[in-house]
């Protein structure tokens, strides 16, 4: 009648097939020192997360841990629970930005799906805002990068929100 807002159609098919080999999982981890035993967990969480959006086992997945230094690394997805992953130094969050931007020109093609999790203050915020802003200027907004991003407080620290909220320029979604 006069009174219709929407209309919605269903499909009584069943469910659709999931394209999986055009995406690429990327975490971005904070192993600071007051990440005590969260790290792993979080690693272990994640490794659950992607099981359910279908990612394969033998999916390569990358993570970029950042403490006082940055280091990226590569996994297939089924040895993730077995990192034994540990929380180490700082929180510097800078040296993220170079290492994101690689994946970032390497995957241009795919979607890529960026996870980001952190628990503290970001010692140096500035520095990683100005970088990020800067570098990564040209893939903001972009369609392809999807974000979440995961604050865990303990009570101890406040988490930086401002840091974190950056990356998450990089998406529409």
């Amino acid at each position: 009648g006069d009174n219709i807002i929407a209309s919605v159609t269903v499909e009584t098919e069943g469910p659709k097939k999931i394209k999986t080999e055009n995406r690429v999982a990327v975490l971005i981890l904070d192993c600071s020192g007051s990440m005590g035993h969260w790290v792993q967990r979080s690693v272990t969480s994640w490794q659950r997360a992607l099981r359910v959006q279908n990612y394969k086992e033998d999916d390569e997945v990358h993570t970029i841990e950042f403490e006082s230094r940055t280091t990226t690394n590569h996994h297939k997805l089924s040895k993730l629970d077995g990192l034994g992953m540990y929380c180490r130094g700082g929180t510097s969050m800078s040296g993220v930005v170079p290492e994101l931007l690689k994946l970032v020109k390497k995957y241009k093609d795919k979607t890529i799906n960026v996870w980001v999790i952190s628990d503290g203050g970001i010692g140096d915020q500035r520095q990683f805002k100005e970088a990020f802003t800067k570098d990564m200027a040209a893939h903001m907004n972009s369609p392809n990068i999807n974000v979440v991003g995961v604050r865990l407080c303990s009570g101890y620290s406040d988490p930086d929100i401002q840091a974190m909220s950056a990356v998450g320029l990089l998406s529409t979604q």
